[in-house]
């Protein structure tokens, strides 16, 4: 029986740099029977040049390579690579991440063994400027008993390790371009709500590169912001628990309201005012907690 094909869905963006280790570790998969689709969202460096250099050294038809005319976003990237694919799985891996090489493999039995519809595992985090390990990135024992309300608190599915069904974006549709980050997260409940089934393997099957950056209390503002969004948005969920969803609330309204304190006090207090609509108890029993500790 021949192996189902997996479609790699690889976003780009200024990628000509760390490209070439993401590449290496998708032809040195012990899957074979993929396609490679890379979508490069208006950047127009080196990439191009890269990614035409390995196709010619692993078949071209195994690979394509799409340019946006204009800058439209990761989800947008992966929601036309998605649209291009193949496959009957489709495997997700950005142009700064890596793979273990039994990571298709591993997946793609479990999925056909189990008969699951979506696969995720544990990545490991490395820094950037000197390619060392700085913590892992998965679930915990509580978080997949808790599932998928856990990921609400916080989201343990790294899409660089996620293989899954093709069939599911006839059902769930693709990523949400209006979210600046947090759209994983948006997908995995989506997937989660339309009834298909998660398998989580255990083991470190991917790499996340961690990159430095002058802006990182902005960044956190950003993620807090959008992951308080996803939690709005996915308010009225009915396989998730009110109490989840308030906790949740708190938390990540809290978090966007302390990050934008002083640089934007009227995002702050609108943070705030979405807690006294979600979570006024939780509100006022943090209130009460710090006016305690004082």
């Amino acid at each position: 029986m021949a192996e189902p094909i997996v479609s790699i869905i690889m976003p780009a963006y200024n990628a000509e740099k760390n490209i070439p280790e993401s590449l290496a570790a998708v032809k040195a998969q012990t899957y074979k029977n993929w396609e490679l689709i890379v979508v490069e969202d208006a950047s127009r460096d080196g990439t191009e040049e890269i990614v035409n250099e390995f196709a010619k050294d692993v078949g071209e038809a195994r690979v394509k390579y799409i340019l946006h005319q204009y800058n439209q976003g990761v989800s947008a990237t992966r929601n036309t690579a998605i649209k291009l694919a193949n496959g009957k799985y489709l495997a997700f891996l950005d142009y700064d991440d890596i793979w273990q090489k039994n990571h298709l493999e591993t997946a793609v039995t479990k999925l056909e063994e189990d008969n699951c519809d979506i696969a995720y595992s544990t990545v490991e985090m490395f820094q950037d400027s000197t390619n060392k390990i700085i913590g892992l990135w998965g679930p915990s024992e509580q978080d997949l008993l808790n599932f998928p309300g856990s990921l609400l608190a916080r989201n343990y599915i790294a899409s660089n390790v996620v293989v899954m069904r093709r069939i599911i974006t006839e059902k769930v549709g693709y990523f949400e371009t209006n979210l600046k980050a947090a759209e994983d997260l948006d997908y995995w409940l989506r997937v989660a709500e339309s009834g298909f089934k998660f398998v989580y393997i255990p083991g470190v099957y991917g790499s996340y590169r961690k990159k430095e950056s002058s802006s990182l209390t902005s960044q956190a503002a950003m993620v807090a912001e959008y992951h308080a969004l996803v939690i709005r948005k996915h308010w009225h969920s009915s396989i998730i628990s009110q109490e989840i969803r308030q906790d949740a609330a708190l938390l990540y309204h809290l978090k966007a309201a302390k990050f934008n304190f002083n640089n934007n006090p009227i995002k702050a207090l609108e943070c705030l005012l979405w807690i006294v609509i979600l979570n006024p108890k939780g509100l006022v029993s943090k209130v009460f907690e710090l006016v305690s500790n004082k």
